[in-house]
Parts: C-alpha cells; structure tokens; sequence
C-alpha cells in the first residue's frame, strides 16, 4: 500500500501562502520565496542512506532557500544548511526531494535510480556496476543481463557474479543470467 513520488528541483512550484512548494507537505521540503522572515529554521544531520549508494552523486541546489518543513525527513544530502536530497514518509507512501538533477552525470543518473527504488518502498539492491557509466538491466523471463556503457569512454567495470567486463563507448552487450 501507498504510494511514491519524486520532486525534482521546483516540484509543484507556485509562489503561494508562506511556500513555493505546493506538495511541500508531502515532500518535507520547500524553498523559501524570499519574502519571508524565518524565526526557526529545523537543523537536521545528514543520513547514510541508500539514495547515495554505488556511485550515485548529490546534486548542487539550483537557487537558494531551501529548508525542511517537517519533523521526520532524512536528509542524505545537503549544501550548506539546505537539504539537497531527502525521503520523507507521508501515509503509507514514501516521498524523495532531488534539488537538481544532471542526466549528463552518469552519478546523478545513479542516484535517480535509486531514488526510484526508494520512493516505490524497495531496497536498492538492484544488479550494479561499480562504475556509474554502465547501466545494467536484468530480464528474467528471457534469462539475460543487458550491460551497456552509458558514456563516450571505454570502461572497464565490476558486476557481482560476473566479474571484470570491458565495455567500448556506448557498447551494449547481452550476458546469460
């Protein structure tokens, strides 16, 4: 039961009330608009979470202002005093708050990756390279690992139960399961 979402950099943005952040309730987080005067500010401390496992990176916040609206967010990243990426629970769902995200990264895509994971309830323990460039995708029915390099160098990575491949820019490669 329940739900996910992800919010990536002005989610349901509308300068309206005190917040930007329409659904900040439900994410945890909202951007200051600038034109109000913060008495309390909610300190956090930053989380080992699974968002930021194999090799996913944190995003730098695009603009300023942001802050926790609620007790209850795990902050896994933050710059400065603003939290960049966070998971929240609201209901039986779960929500997670990317300040900015750079699909040229090969990190940053990691790290949506695995905010999907988060966010649908189940633990990142999909098959993985130890290199973010290659992705990699499971096929049960057919028995078949896809591998590929997602960048425009050679990589040479690591895959549990399969050992060292090396991988010609923007190869795909099929491997038996």
């Amino acid at each position: 039961a329940g739900g996910g979402f992800i919010g990536i950099q002005d989610p349901t943005a509308v300068h309206h009330g005190l917040g930007v952040f329409q659904l900040s309730d439900v994410l945890g987080v909202d951007r200051d608009p600038g034109d109000l005067a913060r008495v309390m500010k909610r300190s956090f401390a930053l989380s080992d979470s699974a968002l930021l496992a194999d090799g996913a990176e944190a995003p730098a916040p695009r603009g300023t202002g942001l802050f926790l609206t609620r007790a209850g967010v795990e902050v896994a990243a933050a710059h400065g005093d603003a939290p960049t990426v966070t998971v929240a629970g609201f209901g039986d769902g779960t929500a997670v708050y990317l300040a900015n995200l750079d699909s040229n990264s090969a990190g940053q895509r990691r790290l949506l990756a695995n905010a999907v994971q988060v966010a649908a309830g189940r633990a990142v323990t999909l098959p993985r390279a130890d290199d973010p460039r290659v992705d990699v995708t499971v096929f049960p029915a057919s028995s078949t690992i896809a591998v590929a390099n997602a960048s425009g160098d050679a990589v040479m990575a690591s895959l549990p139960g399969l050992g060292e491949l090396s991988l010609e820019p923007g190869e795909l490669r099929l491997l038996p399961q």
